[in-house]
């Protein structure tokens, strides 16, 4: 859906800054909890760029603080998690 609820093409937009990750599913008030696995840990201004195979691409910027805490590290399943305010649908 795209516009202003017409149907159409769209892309949907998340930026890093804007997910969360955690080890288990757990009750939230977002309404996007995504499964996936950490595809790779990158520099990021900011922290540390925690890429997530959801299906598609999607990136977490956390800290390094973070990474060690819940030990993140390429091939391990985790949930990363939306709060619909903070996805932007743009026509395409």
């Amino acid at each position: 859906m795209s516009g202003a609820g017409k149907p159409g093409p769209c892309v949907a937009l998340v930026r890093s800054e804007d997910v969360t990750l955690a080890l288990e599913r757990t009750a939230t008030s977002a309404r996007n909890v995504l499964a996936g696995t950490v595809v790779e840990i990158v520099p990021a201004p900011g922290g540390l760029e925690v890429v997530v195979d959801t299906g598609v691409a999607l990136a977490a910027l956390v800290t390094a603080e973070s990474v060690r805490r819940l030990e993140l590290r390429p091939g391990l399943p985790v949930f990363a998690a939306i709060k619909a305010g903070a996805v932007r649908v743009i026509a395409d």
